[in-house]
């Protein structure tokens, strides 16, 4: 038989039909495609460290999670690992899920890591799998419930939640299940769905506090057609009632926890307060999310669903129960969100998940409402079908792309280079051997958890290396201190070049240095090996400042001035040899500049024996003229080089230039 025969037999168009029109056969093909999309989606990121986009939350739930192992199991007392919290103890939405992660993988001596992604990507699978039953029940058709499952599986910024670390995948998928249940309970009745129903929606806000919204929605429903109906049904108003309360009373619990112990997560509002914030607010989130929230082909859908929903208004056709139900649930739920929206609505500009939490359940159910009373006629069912399969294989192929530069490794993002630097940090600590109880301060952390998940003790991270922040951090007076050797002079030193009096240098490896507090606030022990280090701000009584230093000449002990008559200014000269270490030497300049005029321009020149070049062109690093400006300057020598190093100011053009405020240093 030929292929082209094989594809028009009967036998596989009844092969078909018989699972479109078998219940059991079309779950079981559902579950399948589910799994089989979810090896291809997930498989390669099971066990990654929540080290790519907004890795800052995802490990903070990490953390949350072994925290708990080290409590004692102690659920109402939830910590992380960052003493930022009075005993790290911190207010967190109902954390259940951390929780039975924590459980699960103490239990079975489990990689915590994949087992977290594997709850959460199960739960998710279930959430979709009953978003399928859900519009199945709704439109009496298999597929339309097919369709609602591969819609939502294929949103590329749901599906990268899917399988995370955040507790917002598991909440839209425990709101669908409920959703199932109680459109399950107002057709048959069935008082096993009201249970699941309550606990499910209860549970939803429990996790994720947005979906209290939801709840709420759905207490209006039930009130709504208590109202209508002149008769008051009391189990599910009993089952949403004590949902609510159970979320009300954890909410004080937690502001509770916050008082006494502090909080790791956002606590205020992010609101919108003008219509020019609320333009700029969509303009930004749709500059930044609009190709990761849907594929072109969602897009395409949402467009007919928009058309079919006002055209289903239009006829005034009569709606199940079930329909019903949900449109009211619809637009009370859709309320909700907009002053959601109106409150926290900066939020969604930087954080994609507030979009799952809020809008994303409202256009699942929209789209399904939409859908559900289409029936394809014989006549354009080819087309359509060929159409639907075009899209789904289109936008099952954009997700993937999308996933995979999501996690791809990007050797300039910082949190991976924080992440790959502590894999070196915890190398360290086994070395030197330090104490489970030893706290440390991680300099230029980027996450607020990261650093002590990988080195497994507890610290304050500093994400923002200012000088008030670096300071208070040293003052805390930690065990440790950790610096990223690529960032240390441009993000730490050059704010605050005092931390060479503060910290005693330890060990370190190319991508990270171990310190603790000094024991002699006078010397310089902060490097690996210290060539010089001098501070010049030209005053009249220079002391031994100017040892190795010539052509320099002060302006009336106020700066150093090039002028006409100096085309080299301020030379620094000393023997290096760099060739017995394995680590770069830096050079580093700190200095302000006043230049006159927008064509004046000088030139840093650092040289070794004229082996080695390396210029700074100031005329690129100043901005504005007749002010001070501070300029931070670097360099790295080469490995094995040895000879005089100089370190000048080269004037050319002999213009006149002022500096002060001079630090030079060069070390390893």
């Amino acid at each position: 038989m030929r292929i082209n025969d094989y594809f028009h037999d009967n036998r596989m168009k009844e092969f078909f039909l018989h699972i479109i029109n078998d219940q059991r056969q079309a779950n079981k093909l559902v579950l399948f495609i589910l799994t089989l999309l979810s090896f291809l989606f997930f498989w390669p990121s099971m066990q990654q460290f929540p080290a790519f986009v907004h890795a800052w939350t995802q490990s903070d739930r990490l953390a949350i999670s072994l925290c708990f192992q080290q409590n004692g199991f102690d659920f109402f007392h939830p910590c992380n690992f960052n003493l930022i919290t009075k005993e790290g103890i911190t207010a967190v939405d109902f954390p259940i899920l951390e929780y039975a992660v924590a459980l699960f993988s103490y239990l079975f001596n489990a990689n915590p890591i994949f087992i977290f992604r594997l709850f959460n990507l199960t739960i998710g699978i279930l959430g979709i799998y009953h978003i399928y039953k859900l519009f199945m029940l709704i439109s009496k058709q298999i597929g339309t419930g097919i369709f609602m499952a591969l819609f939502t599986i294929t949103l590329p910024f749901f599906a990268y939640y899917l399988n995370g670390f955040l507790p917002s995948s598991t909440a839209f998928s425990f709101l669908f299940i409920g959703l199932y249940h109680w459109v399950t309970h107002l057709e048959n009745e069935n008082h096993k769905s009201l249970l699941y129903a309550s606990l499910f929606t209860a549970l939803a806000a429990l996790i994720r506090l947005p979906f209290i919204i939801p709840l709420f929605a759905l207490l209006g429903v039930w009130f709504i057609n208590a109202i209508r109906q002149k008769k008051i049904i009391l189990r599910p108003l009993i089952g949403l009632l004590i949902g609510a309360i159970l979320v009300v009373a954890y909410w004080f619990y937690n502001h509770y926890l916050a008082s006494i112990y502090g909080n790791i997560f956002l606590s205020k509002l992010l609101s919108i307060n003008s219509l020019q914030e609320l333009i700029n607010t969509l303009s930004d989130m749709a500059e930044r999310w609009s190709n990761e929230y849907f594929t072109p082909y969602h897009y395409v859908a949402l467009i007919a669903a928009i058309y079919l929903f006002v055209s289903a208004i239009k006829q005034s056709r009569n709606s199940s129960s079930g329909e019903s139900f949900l449109r009211l649930f619809l637009g009370i739920n859709s309320f909700g969100i907009v002053l959601f929206f109106i409150a926290m609505g900066k939020q969604f500009i930087d954080h994609d998940y507030y979009f799952l939490d809020t809008f994303l359940p409202l256009i699942i159910v929209f789209v399904g409402l939409a859908i559900a009373p289409i029936e394809i006629s014989q006549v354009y069912s080819k087309v359509i079908y060929s159409l639907l399969l075009i899209g789904g294989i289109g936008s099952i192929g954009y997700t993937k792309s999308v996933l995979v530069n999501r996690y791809k490794i990007d050797p300039s993002n910082r949190t991976q280079i924080a992440y790959n630097a502590y894999l070196d940090g915890a190398k360290l600590v086994e070395k030197h051997q330090i104490a489970k109880n030893a706290t440390f301060l991680a300099l230029d952390a980027y996450t607020t958890n990261g650093p002590f998940i990988v080195l497994e003790r507890k610290g304050v991270a500093i994400l923002n290396t200012d000088s008030t922040n670096i300071k208070n951090g040293l003052d805390l007076n930690l065990d440790y201190t950790t610096l990223l050797d690529t960032f240390l002079f441009s993000d730490v030193y050059q704010n605050y070049p005092n931390i060479i009096f503060a910290l005693d240098y330890i060990d370190q490896t190319k991508k990270l240095r171990l310190y603790q507090p000094t024991e002699n606030l006078e010397a310089i022990n902060f490097f690996n090996k210290l060539y010089h280090y001098s501070f010049l701000d030209f005053s009249v009584d220079t002391g031994n400042s100017y040892n190795g230093f010539s052509n320099y000449s002060t302006r009336n002990g106020e700066s150093l001035q090039l002028n006409k008559n100096t085309e080299y200014g301020l030379t620094y000269s000393q023997q290096i040899t760099t060739n017995t270490s394995h680590f770069s030497t830096d050079v580093v300049v700190d200095v302000d500049v006043l230049l006159p005029d927008s064509s004046t321009t000088t030139t840093l020149v650092i040289a070794v024996d004229n082996q080695f070049y390396q210029p700074y062109y100031i005329e690129n690093e100043v901005d504005t003229i007749g002010v001070w400006n501070h300029l931070h300057l670097r360099t790295q020598l080469p490995l094995n080089i040895s000879g005089e190093l100089k370190v000048y100011f080269w004037n050319p053009d002999r213009k006149t230039i002022d500096y002060d405020n001079f630090r030079l240093l060069i070390a390893q």
